[in-house]
This record gives structure tokens, C-alpha cells and sequence, in this order.
């Protein structure tokens, strides 16, 4: 039925902002993959003489910066010069960003029932314990969330481990050094922990799940 944001508790905003941060990772992600893999193939467009005049340049960037997330790493799979390693973690970055996208918030949906686990009778009689009842439905909330943390907290860590690569060569490109700053030896670790931060200062969470 209809959105209910009236019935949402704290855990629940801390569920959402998490997962915007985790869909701001995505797009840094799919960002990082349109500027890099772009860059290859225009250069190769030029070499094989494909485009030539600036027209055509403009043009064929455009195009190139136009492609979704899943058509960037398809057009990969072929590329010798990219390790299978690497081209597996960008696989399942594509299917942890479908994850965040298409499924994730459904988690954050759940909206425990009014008189949590009371039975009509108990409902009936009318001396409810109202505080009783509101801290069971945050302790089914959380349960409910922590069910789906596993999962999430997947689709987080592909998605950081492919952007670390992808990352780590837009690095080498723009600054021209292949030394890669110490940020990267971190990345994948406090990108999780930054994304999971709302989860844990709600108590929803206690710690970040291997």
C-alpha cells in the first residue's frame, strides 16, 4: 500500500540515510567507470582513426559518457589488458548496484504492526502498556534490518572493492604517477564503515559484519 514515513522511527531514517550513502558510493563508482573507460576507448577510437576532427571527438565523448553502468563493464569483459580478478569484481559491483537500487529500500519498508506481537485479546481488554509496545516494535524493526544487513553490507564492499580498482586507475591518469595514494590501502574498509555509520549510531547495528 502506501508510503508511511509518519510510522518511521529513528531506525528507520538511520536505514535510509545508510543506503544513500551507499548509493552515493554507486555513483562515484559508475562515475569513475564512464571517465576511465571512456578515456580508453576514445583513445583507441583515435588510433584505429575512427573519429578525427574535433566534431567528431565531441561527439564520440558524449557518447562514450552517455553509457549506463552495465553497458561500461559488458564493454570490458573482452579487454586483455584488464585481469579476470578485476573484471569479476566489476561483475559483481553491477549486480550489488542493481541490489541497491531495485531492492534494498524494501528492507526499510517494514513497518512493525501496531500492538507488535499482542493478541487481539490482549487488544480487546484495553490496559496496554503503551511504552512496552512501542520498544517491542523497535526491537522488531531492528531485527527485521539486521536480517537484511548481510546482504547489504555485501553489495557495499563489491561495490567499494570495484571502485578502489577503477578508482586507483582514474589516479593514475589524471596525476600521472602510478604510486597509488595510502587512501587506497584503507578504501574499502572506511567506505564500509562510512556507509554503515547511521546503522551503528542508531544501535541498529554493533559492529560491521565480515
Amino acid at each position: 500500500m502506501w508510503l508511511q514515513p509518519a510510522e518511521f522511527s529513528a531506525a528507520h531514517e538511520a536505514y535510509f540515510e545508510a543506503l544513500g550513502r551507499a548509493l552515493g558510493l554507486t555513483q562515484n563508482f559508475e562515475q569513475s567507470c564512464k571517465f576511465v573507460f571512456g578515456i580508453w576507448d576514445l583513445g583507441k577510437a583515435r588510433e584505429e582513426g575512427k573519429i578525427q576532427t574535433r566534431d567528431e571527438r565531441r561527439a564520440y565523448s558524449e557518447k562514450l559518457m552517455g553509457r549506463m553502468l552495465g553497458a561500461l563493464v559488458k564493454s570490458r569483459r573482452g579487454d586483455i589488458d584488464i585481469t579476470d580478478a578485476d573484471k569479476a569484481a566489476f561483475e559483481a559491483a553491477r549486480e550489488a548496484r542493481n541490489y541497491l537500487a531495485h531492492e534494498a529500500a524494501v528492507v526499510g519498508l517494514f513497518i512493525p504492526p501496531k500492538y507488535a506481537r499482542r493478541k487481539l485479546r490482549e487488544i480487546m481488554r484495553g490496559s496496554l502498556d503503551t511504552a512496552a509496545i512501542e520498544k517491542e516494535r523497535t526491537e522488531m524493526f531492528h531485527a527485521h534490518i539486521r536480517d537484511g544487513v548481510p546482504k547489504f553490507v555485501e553489495a557495499i564492499r563489491a561495490i567499494a572493492e570495484a571502485d578502489n580498482i577503477v578508482s586507483g586507475w582514474s589516479y593514475m591518469i589524471q596525476e600521472k604517477d602510478d604510486r597509488l595514494p595510502f587512501v587506497a590501502e584503507r578504501y574499502v574498509q572506511s567506505v564500509v564503515a562510512w556507509v554503515l555509520e547511521p546503522l551503528r549510531s542508531a544501535g541498529v547495528i554493533h559492529r560491521e559484519r565480515p
